[in-house]
C-alpha cells in the first residue's frame, strides 16, 4: 500500500486485516526539499561585463539558468555569463535534487553604458559657469586624458584626471578665437579605452 503525505509530520498508521486488527505504529514523514539560492559577483557593471553567477544551492544535481527573457541559458553549476548592452536584467535558476524536488529564484542585475562626448565650441573668458570651460560630457569613465594642440601643432593643454576642463587659456592668457585640435584617451570603468581626436572652436 502507497500513502502519500500532504506535509511533514507525524501520521499514526495502523492495519487492518478483517477481522482483525493491527498494531497501532507512529512514522515520522520528512520532505527532501531543496532550496535554490545565488549570488553574483557584482550587481551592477558596466557594458560589455561578464558577470560571475554562483551557485548556493545545497544538494540539487541539476541547474537550469535563465539570463534575462532571450539572451541566454545554461546548465553549469556557476556559470559566467557577458551581458553586452546595458538593462536591468532577470536572472532565473531554477534547480532540480536527486528525488525530484524543484526550486527556482530570481534576482536581478543592473547594467549600465560608458559614453563620452565633448562639445565644439566654447567661450573662455565668459560669464562664469556659462561654457566658459572645454570639458567632457560622460557617464561611468575611470579616467580621462585631455590635450589641445594649436593650429601649428604645438600642445598647449594637458590633463590626466577624471573630470578635465581646459579654461582657454595658455601661459595665463586666453587664446585667440579660432579652431584648436583636441585629442583625449579615455578609461571606462568597464575597462575599454575610448579614444576622440577633433576640433574645438573658441569663440570670445
Amino acid at each position: 500500500i502507497t500513502v502519500f503525505a500532504g506535509q511533514e509530520g507525524y501520521y499514526t498508521v495502523q492495519a487492518f486485516n478483517l477481522p482483525c486488527i493491527g498494531e497501532i505504529d507512529t512514522i515520522r514523514v520528512t520532505f527532501d526539499s531543496v532550496v535554490a539560492d545565488f549570488t553574483i559577483d557584482s550587481i551592477w557593471g558596466v557594458a560589455p561585463y561578464t558577470a560571475h553567477f554562483i551557485n548556493q544551492t545545497q544538494g540539487a544535481y541539476a541547474f537550469d539558468w535563465q539570463f534575462g527573457k532571450i539572451l541566454g541559458v545554461s546548465q553549469e553549476e556557476s556559470p559566467y555569463f557577458t551581458f553586452t548592452e546595458p538593462g536591468v536584467y532577470p536572472i532565473t535558476l531554477t534547480v532540480e535534487n536527486l528525488t525530484g524536488c524543484v526550486d527556482t529564484i530570481l534576482k536581478y542585475i543592473t547594467i549600465d553604458y560608458a559614453l563620452i562626448n565633448y562639445p565644439n565650441a566654447f567661450t573662455p573668458g565668459g560669464t562664469p559657469g556659462t561654457n566658459d570651460f572645454f570639458k567632457p560630457a560622460y557617464v561611468n569613465m575611470a579616467t580621462i586624458h585631455l590635450e589641445i594642440f594649436n593650429r601649428w601643432g604645438e600642445l598647449i593643454y594637458e590633463e590626466n584626471s577624471k573630470d578635465p576642463a581646459w579654461d582657454g587659456t595658455h601661459d595665463g592668457k586666453i587664446v585667440q578665437n579660432g579652431l584648436y585640435i583636441f585629442r583625449s584617451k579615455a578609461l571606462g570603468l568597464n575597462g575599454l579605452e575610448y579614444d576622440d581626436l577633433g576640433m574645438v572652436a573658441v569663440v570670445r
